[in-house]
């Protein structure tokens, strides 16, 4: 089943699945996010899969060092990877154009590529879509092995089961935009 379902709407079908048998798995975009994942417990285990920028579980030591010092400081699950490339590309902008003027700062953006500890990330020209590596990740219980991490302090975790390079996430754009004037 595929949906796009979230927050309490996605935790409650996962579990009623659950409850009634019924043996589908659901395909979403959004089931390894906060409150989701931990809530629908055995529901969830080897049947819900997701697709995100990033997971607990991946072997990548900067992100994992990451994650406990945001946990230490903050007392909370890490999932801002993505927002850290964002914030990143923004500043690296910002010099690029020397002004934080609005229009200044997007055509900096344009085309500007960073690389992470995820990734190579794309700022593309055309229609300013971010592109970067996207996980296809399933919820499975914490092994200890390639599943160390659980969602939470929950016992359910995450495992790759795709990555998915920026560069092929790119489906063609027919951004008619039309553009100011370059400053």
């Amino acid at each position: 089943m595929i949906t796009a379902n979230w927050g309490n709407d996605m935790t409650l079908l996962v579990k009623a699945a659950g409850e009634s048998e019924l043996k589908v798995s659901f395909y979403t975009y959004f089931g390894s996010l906060f409150g989701a994942a931990s809530v629908m417990g055995d529901a969830a285990m080897d049947r819900v899969v997701g697709v995100w920028r990033w997971h607990p579980n991946l072997p990548i030591e900067a992100e994992r060092l990451a994650r406990e010092e945001y946990r230490r400081r903050y007392d909370s699950e890490y999932y801002v990877t993505g927002d850290r490339m964002t914030i990143e590309m923004l500043a690296a902008a910002i010099d690029r154009a020397r002004s934080t003027d609005p229009l200044r700062v997007a055509y900096a953006l344009e085309g500007m590529r960073l690389q992470g500890s995820m990734g190579s990330v794309w700022m593309r020209p055309d229609d300013h879509q971010l592109l970067e590596p996207l996980y296809v990740l399933g919820l499975t219980q914490v092994n200890g092995r390639d599943v160390k991490y659980g969602i939470e302090g929950a016992n359910t975790g995450t495992r790759t089961l795709l990555r998915i390079e920026a560069a092929d996430t790119a489906v063609p754009t027919r951004c008619e935009m039309r553009r100011p004037p370059q400053p």
